[in-house]
């Protein structure tokens, strides 16, 4: 397997690379004892049994007893549930954690320093500027569970599949709040993930979409870069309060 999508792997399943190139050299063997899968992934014989032992801690492969001793891989449709479960179970763990911090004396202690400082009234009229994907969701799920109004998002399929999953509960939660949520893109009639944005929320099928922004109310939130190759870190998000824009990007599309 090449360098890219062993890089893939390491990236999904949040694995180092010694555990993916073992674990898919296991999953091409079927069965295989430590020292021939040290020949099959050139990981060092010294760390195989250590990363093995890993692997079947995190239920990456299970041990076949017997002499010698081998291993069988886990199949990656099992792996991938396994996955899910953990990070449902971190995202409900995180969650509990973050709503414990509102009855912490320090939560309100830095409320009231924040109530008492110039911030609170800082001109929202002006432009501010918002880097790495992980901060710009936030924001924007931020504006969202804020919204009395509308919301209006806009990208091409790809974007409109990532934005909907990242930001879907403050989506449900602003909809039951009889938020109108609209999406505007050129979306395929066969994607399953799609079918399932048409059924929650009315979806305006429009053609050569090369810009990506969401308003919420009159609020705009501009993406600056168009292309998925730009890293994670690096993704760059223009907010800025314009009820003129907001009504003019709306008659651009409609």
């Amino acid at each position: 397997m090449d360098t890219k999508k062993l890089a893939e792997l390491k990236h999904v399943f949040n694995i180092n690379l010694y555990e993916v190139k073992l674990w898919t050299a296991l999953l091409c063997e079927g069965t295989a004892s430590a020292s021939k899968l040290a020949e099959l992934s050139n990981v060092p014989r010294s760390r195989t049994y250590d990363v093995l032992e890993t692997l079947e801690k995190r239920g990456f492969v299970v041990v076949k007893l017997g002499k010698p001793i081998e291993y069988v891989a886990v199949p990656p449709e099992d792996i991938v549930e396994k996955v899910k479960k953990e990070i449902e179970n971190e995202k409900e763990t995180k969650l509990t954690a973050a709503e414990k911090i509102r009855n912490t004396e320090i939560f309100k202690e830095l409320t009231q320093q924040y109530k008492q400082s110039n911030l609170i009234n800082v001109d929202l009229t002006q432009p501010i500027a918002i880097k790495g994907r992980r901060n710009i969701y936030s924001k924007l799920a931020n504006m969202i569970l804020k919204s009395q109004k509308n919301v209006l998002i806009v990208s091409d399929e790809k974007g409109i599949i990532r934005k909907i999953y990242e930001l879907n509960d403050a989506l449900i939660k602003a909809k039951e709040n009889g938020v109108n949520i609209k999406i505007a893109s050129k979306l395929s009639r066969k994607n399953d993930k799609i079918k399932k944005i048409r059924n929650l929320f009315e979806v305006k099928d429009i053609k050569n979409v090369d810009m990506r922004f969401v308003i919420v109310d009159d609020h705009v939130a501009l993406f600056t870069h168009a292309s998925d190759e730009i890293p994670h870190s690096n993704e760059t998000c223009v907010i800025m309060k314009s009820a003129f824009m907001g009504k003019a990007l709306k008659n651009i599309l409609f």
